[in-house]
């Protein structure tokens, strides 16, 4: 769902013709991040039984999770977690609203909005995800850290969800719908596209 997100910002922000094919897809995946907030709430209510700095016990006698404590707490990780999906959401519902009202409307404005917010979209989502994952991932380890992990699953996210959107274009590209839209170039700047984020990842 992230991937696709990453991926609905870049198509925007680079208006590249290669990403045109799978822009509706990847906007539909991006549009599921209220279902993963509301998925998301039960590992809020059993906090204490997946994470280690959400016991007191183990942070009185664990120096590192003392240390570490004003960071990582309930309240803290509630509030962030909320102001995650805020962030994500927000950016997903704005660049689908303003693409639908482009495809009805043809007025070129809803798409120059589009690319002035997936800039500094683009740079709340790396932030953003960084912080989620170092939250939710890492922190399952209390004494492990890296400063690269939040950028590999920014690239996993965006590898996979191409992966993804190229299968599904390949299935439907054969349909009526699409029939002379999709051309081998489109395919072929995917595919570049895919390689390139495999060897960055």
């Amino acid at each position: 769902t992230l991937g696709c997100l990453a991926l609905t910002i870049l198509i925007n922000l680079v208006k590249g013709p290669w990403g045109y094919p799978i822009l509706a897809f990847v906007q539909a995946g991006a549009k599921v991040l209220p279902i993963m907030a509301i998925l998301f709430v039960p590992i809020l209510v059993f906090l204490p039984d997946i994470y280690m700095w959400a016991r007191p016990e183990e942070v009185a006698k664990n120096p590192v999770l003392a240390h570490r404590q004003a960071f990582l707490n309930p309240i803290g990780f509630g509030i962030r977690a909320a102001v995650y999906f805020g962030i994500w959401t927000g950016i997903a519902m704005l660049l689908n609203k303003w693409s639908r009202l482009q495809d009805k409307t043809g007025d070129s404005e809803w798409e120059q909005k589009r690319v002035n917010l997936s800039a500094p979209a683009a740079i709340a989502f790396v932030l953003t995800v960084t912080l989620a994952v170092t939250d939710w991932i890492m922190s399952l380890e209390g004494h492990w850290y890296s400063t690269i992990f939040g950028l590999l699953f920014v690239a996993g996210e965006l590898l996979t969800a191409l992966a993804l959107a190229i299968a599904y274009l390949a299935y439907t590209s054969g349909g009526e719908s699409l029939k002379g839209l999709v051309k081998p170039k489109h395919f072929h700047d995917l595919g570049t596209l895919l390689f390139t984020l495999v060897v960055f990842w």
